[in-house]
């Protein structure tokens, strides 16, 4: 019985490492040292591996062999990024564009988000509004029978 307790913890601890503990937390294998462990929080953090490789050091000069204990610990908790992995990817409303999820970079506000859509949406519909206007004036059908005059030639 006590076997397969220790089995069953032994499995879950297996699963969380593998699944990066739930908050994608991986060993680098680009930004890499040692082995990985620094590259892999500044990954996670979305900030430059060589920040965390200096706060390790200062770790270091505070805390001593106890840094040292633990980074050794990191390299065994945490798993390689796997190669085939995807990285979890946010829109970020400010660029348009889609970027890795950070850990520490919160969204704009819900409210600021659906007021930013529906500055978008009125833009758009003054937009067709004008295009409306143009396709329906005398202006556009002059334009029109201009090109079609130049195509004839």
């Amino acid at each position: 019985m006590m076997y397969k307790k220790q089995h069953r913890k032994h499995q879950q601890f297996k699963d969380d490492k593998a699944s990066g503990w739930g908050r994608n937390i991986y060993r680098s294998r680009e930004n890499k040292r040692f082995a990985g462990v620094c590259g892999g929080i500044a990954e996670h953090l979305n900030i430059e591996p060589w920040i965390i490789r200096l706060l390790f050091v200062g770790s270091f000069f505070m805390l001593g062999g106890l840094s040292v204990l633990l980074y050794i610990i990191a390299i065994f908790a945490i798993d390689k990024r796997p190669r085939h992995a995807t990285v979890n990817m946010e829109y970020d409303e400010e660029q348009h564009q889609y970027r890795p999820r950070n850990a520490f970079k919160y969204g704009a506000s819900t409210s600021s988000r659906l007021q930013k859509a529906k500055q978008r949406i009125d833009n758009a519909l003054d937009r067709v509004k004008n295009m409306e206007a143009y396709v329906t004036s005398k202006q556009y059908e002059l334009n029109k029978e201009f090109s079609r005059m130049q195509r004839g030639k």
